[in-house]
């Protein structure tokens, strides 16, 4: 990194991180419901062609722009030096879970891995259900007035011997206002923390943690 793009990515730091309030766990934590299940696992796989081919870090969220519009990619700042997106995901999803009394196991899977290798390392007598996130897509895009957040993920419920008893993909483009209280990142964890609800709260996955059995 040259000098005036070093320099530039401090300044640009400075303006999406200052002059901003601390969110609080309430605003970042999904609020989700108790099932019968007590322990069940998790694995959040980063699937993104961007981040397949390399091209992407497995941190990245999305691109910051300047005054002229020319992108520029920053990391989320004091987070864990080999903590990835899927990581980060993955915490939050447990704490969403923890707080509705479940236990949850998160599973480190590599990039790229398929559903049923995923499946397949989570396997577990402990936990009684798996759920399997496939993020294809969370990316936002900052700049002027208007910011974009674009997320498509696939979700999977799978029971104590490897089955899926159910799935369903979610995806769409959200335009966003900057937030006037929370810097960059922040404004991003709330939005995904939102989405998140959404998904899990979907008849299809909610059924299928709810229940054991296949989708008929």
């Amino acid at each position: 990194m040259n000098f005036a793009v070093k320099n530039l990515s401090i300044l640009l730091l400075i303006v999406v991180t200052g002059c901003a309030s601390p969110v609080t766990r309430d605003q970042i934590t999904p609020e989700f419901y108790s099932i019968g299940d007590k322990n069940i696992s998790l694995a959040v796989i980063d699937k993104r062609p961007y981040v397949l081919t390399g091209d992407k870090s497995e941190k990245f969220e999305g691109l910051v722009r300047g005054a002229f519009g020319i992108p520029m990619t920053l990391d989320r700042p004091e987070r864990p030096k080999e903590e990835r997106f899927v990581d980060f995901l993955s915490n939050i999803i447990k704490e969403g879970f923890n707080d509705s009394g479940i236990e949850v196991n998160i599973i480190k899977v590599d990039k790229g891995t398929s559903v049923n290798d995923a499946i397949d390392q989570m396997a577990d007598p402990r936990f009684n259900k798996a759920i399997i996130a496939s993020v294809y897509e969370s990316k936002w895009d900052a700049g002027g007035f208007k910011f974009r957040y674009q997320y498509d993920f696939d979700i999977y419920i799978a029971d104590i011997h490897g089955k899926v008893i159910d799935h369903e993909r979610f995806s769409g483009s959200q335009a966003n206002k900057p937030s006037e209280s929370h810097n960059l990142w922040d404004m991003h964890t709330i939005i995904y923390r939102g989405n998140l609800e959404t998904m899990f709260k979907s008849p299809a996955i909610k059924n299928a943690l709810l229940n054991s059995g296949p989708r008929p």
